[in-house]
């Protein structure tokens, strides 16, 4: 019977894409079909190392729960094994404009649009911190931390006050 042992790497990103390699044995065979968490995985191929088989593919999107079960079914028979997924979401990006220079703000009173890549997948997004240095090269070391609510989160990006 076939079964999976495990999956390398056993976390990815939300928005699938990547390579993976599910170890085993009995995971050849005419007509093998992975799925995670109920989504296709596409095949990409096969491998039999030191006795045991493999099966590569490409991690599909991730279709709402984090955790993600793996069923793999080989000519029809359902691969044994306990293998579950977890899905990650990205860190968010920041792109610092060229045209935004640095400006006093009196904070206490102002709404920043932040714009980036990632924050709508942030589930849960209520609240951030800002850094506020002299210069970019300085935020990485001098940078106070304020703290800022998040009013909306898009996926490109976030309205702070």
């Amino acid at each position: 019977a076939p079964m999976v042992h495990y999956v390398v790497p056993c976390t990815g990103n939300v928005s699938g894409g990547m390579t993976l390699r599910l170890e085993g044995t009995g995971l050849e065979g005419d007509d093998v079909k992975v799925f995670f968490g109920g989504a296709v995985c596409e095949h990409v191929g096969f491998a039999s190392p030191n006795g045991g088989s493999s099966i590569t593919c490409v991690l599909p999107p991730c279709q709402g729960s984090l955790q993600a079960d793996i069923v793999v079914e080989v000519n029809g028979r359902r691969a044994a094994g306990n293998t579950t997924f977890q899905y990650h979401t990205p860190a968010p990006r920041v792109v610092p404009s060229e045209e935004a220079g640095p400006r006093a703000v009196d904070a206490s009173f102002a709404r920043f649009v932040i714009r980036g890549q990632g924050f709508a997948t942030s589930a849960g997004l209520n609240q951030v911190q800002l850094r506020a240095a002299e210069s970019l090269a300085a935020a990485e070391e001098d940078a106070r931390p304020i703290p800022c609510e998040v009013e909306h989160a898009a996926s490109d990006a976030l309205v702070v006050a």
